[in-house]
């Protein structure tokens, strides 16, 4: 008997430009930015990539690598001064009700979304795991998968409960 296993949609988003708020902060503190332009491009291209990845271990590395970096940029510089001047807003599409946008000027909510996301990334990357474990119908291929599978799925409930105590106002 197969079973079923429910994914999460993930939430969409539209593309912003984190280069030009971050090369002005550092502008302010450090004069001349030229020795960061290939981080700074390189982080901004991260979250244009995350836009589109696939459930696979790249998908999943792409989004835990972001999360990363917005975690050590909120540790160490201000935001709320980054976003002084050039206002970025993160603009998330509700996962459920694709056409219902949500709009906002804060890093936690860019970070909670960022996280639903990935959680929901490793749901359809457990489903995926899970029908080609069955396509392939090998007794400990089958065991192994379910392992698989369950450990995905506990990570993703793991990372939802996350946002649910750390995030007021959780997406």
């Amino acid at each position: 008997m197969k079973t079923h296993l429910l994914t999460v949609p993930s939430k969409k988003t539209e593309e912003i430009n984190w280069v030009k708020p971050l090369n002005n902060y550092l502008v302010s503190i450090y004069g001349n930015t030229s020795s960061y332009q290939d981080d700074l491009n390189s982080f901004n291209k991260l979250r244009q990539d995350i836009r589109g990845v696939n459930a696979d271990n790249t998908g999943l590395k792409l989004y835990y690598k972001y999360y990363s970096q917005l975690e050590l940029l909120d540790l160490r510089i201000p935001f709320a001064t980054v976003n002084k001047h050039k206002k970025l807003e993160f603009e998330w599409f509700d996962a459920f009700s694709p056409t219902v946008a949500n709009k906002q000027a804060a890093l936690p909510f860019e970070k909670a979304n960022v996280l639903f996301n990935l959680a929901a990334l490793l749901t359809r990357f457990a489903k995926h795991k899970y029908d080609e474990s069955i396509q392939d119908s090998g007794s400990e291929g089958v065991d192994d998968a379910t392992k698989s599978t369950i450990q995905l799925l506990q990570s993703a409930a793991g990372v939802y409960q996350f946002i649910n105590e750390n995030f007021l106002h959780a997406p």
